[in-house]
């Protein structure tokens, strides 16, 4: 809870004068996932403390941790900023502070969670801590959703992404203490998830699950984050559906990543032609202007042109985060913003981390919401510079096999005895 706690109340950063444009929209903030001019932010105060709390009260949880091959791609992910050291494009001061960065917000949230979480009660105390957060956000959701996001400036002052997105079809989408509304968008929408999964699964049936539940998604769709509230509607769909409908739509989405993402990776993907001579594209783009989503287009093409100077630096990247001026704005979505910066081998890397753990129980039929998190978050980081930070804790508790346990709740009812049985009793390291 703690982490939470930072991640929902601290102020993101002390932003510079320079990012601060009354009015107008800048591009002189990238998010907190990776390093930038914004070197102390909360993505990377609020695991270290964690971490060190950890180290302080609970030396016990380190010495019953066992190193596996997934830690070694989240490590070397870490250090990756030495590549471009090596291939001389930065200073080793530079590399250094970069691969520190990368450490206390990847690293240490990853470790957090392979400490804590790798045990089944531990899995369902995360997603218990999803769902809450978003009960914490309902008085942004009402208040700033009615007049407008005001709770950061009047808590820590001006925010560079204050008013940029707000104004939505009915009144305001939120902002909270985040880095952007589009964060906060994803963050209740993985709440109301996560909410409706408990609904769905406690036995019996609670009704105080049911009604978090329902005001949860109700929040969510009154985010107007419409991104977020697919991936809500796709998210609670494969809570919904069968076995074989899943195993069916893993293969599907497999196919569909590897296809589309191979095309959309290539840099050729004509977007204005398509939308400009065929039916297709026409009816969508008109679709696209008449609810307001013109936004969509220009995060891909943006993608798009940056694609030509990553491919310079394929191996070792830039190592500096604004590799991107020579195009006057960054590629929107964090995976391109990482793989110009350190490479895409790095992004590999953290890819791997991530989704291995999530892909192997979805496949092996876990009825857990986790994986359902962490496949859901790390779409949405394909449209946007941030991460939804719960997301790598959920990967970490998965890196460690839970064999056997197609019927994972999550929480109370069905499947809790045989889960409970897997894993060790009280006074072991993993029974913690």
């Amino acid at each position: 809870m703690c982490s939470f706690g930072g991640w929902l109340a601290l102020p993101v950063a002390d932003y510079p004068a320079t990012t601060i444009t009354a009015g107008s929209f800048t591009v002189d903030v990238i998010g907190t996932a990776l390093p930038s001019n914004l070197l102390v932010t909360k993505a990377l105060v609020v695991p270290l403390v964690v971490f060190a709390c950890l180290a302080l009260t609970a030396p016990h949880l380190f010495r019953g941790f066992r190193f596996k091959a997934i830690d070694a791609a989240m490590a070397a992910f870490c250090l990756s900023p030495l590549l471009a050291y090596a291939a001389g494009k930065v200073p080793i001061a530079s590399a250094l502070a970069q691969a520190g960065y990368l450490a206390g917000v990847w690293g240490g949230t990853w470790m957090t969670g392979r400490l804590i979480l790798r045990s089944q009660p531990g899995r369902r105390g995360l997603i218990t801590a999803i769902a809450a957060s978003g009960l914490v956000l309902v008085p942004a959701a009402i208040l700033e959703g009615l007049h407008s996001p005001w709770f950061y400036s009047a808590a820590y002052g001006t925010h560079p992404f204050e008013f940029n997105g707000a104004a939505r079809y009915f009144g305001f989408r939120p902002l909270a203490f985040f880095e952007n509304g589009n964060q906060y968008g994803i963050w209740i929408a993985m709440a109301a998830l996560a909410a409706v999964f408990r609904a769905l699964r406690s036995r019996p049936q609670s009704w105080i699950d049911v009604a978090i539940a329902g005001l949860l998604v109700v929040c969510a769709i009154a985010s107007q984050s419409v991104g977020a509230i697919i991936l809500l509607v796709l998210g609670s769909g494969w809570l919904l559906a069968s076995a074989r409908i899943r195993r069916i739509a893993i293969i599907a989405s497999g196919l569909l990543v590897a296809i589309g993402g191979t095309a959309y990776l290539s840099g050729k993907v004509p977007l204005r032609s398509w939308a400009l001579s065929t039916p297709a594209g026409q009816t969508t783009a008109a679709v696209l202007r008449a609810t307001g989503r013109e936004s969509l287009g220009w995060r891909v093409q943006r993608d798009q042109t940056s694609l030509p100077m990553i491919y310079r630096a394929p191996l070792t990247g830039y190592g500096t985060w604004d590799w991107w001026r020579p195009l006057k704005s960054h590629p929107w979505g964090l995976p391109l913003l990482l793989a110009g910066q350190f490479g895409l081998l790095s992004l590999a890397l953290v890819t791997i981390a991530l989704l291995a753990g999530a892909i192997r129980e979805m496949w092996q039929g876990s009825r857990s919401i986790l994986p359902v998190v962490v496949i859901l978050a790390a779409t949405d980081a394909w449209l946007n510079s941030f991460v939804y930070f719960p997301a790598i804790l959920a990967a970490a508790a998965m890196a460690d096999p839970f064999w056997g346990l197609p019927h994972d709740t999550g929480h109370e009812g069905d499947g809790e005895e045989t889960a409970l049985a897997m894993i060790p009793q009280a006074g072991t390291v993993d029974g913690t």
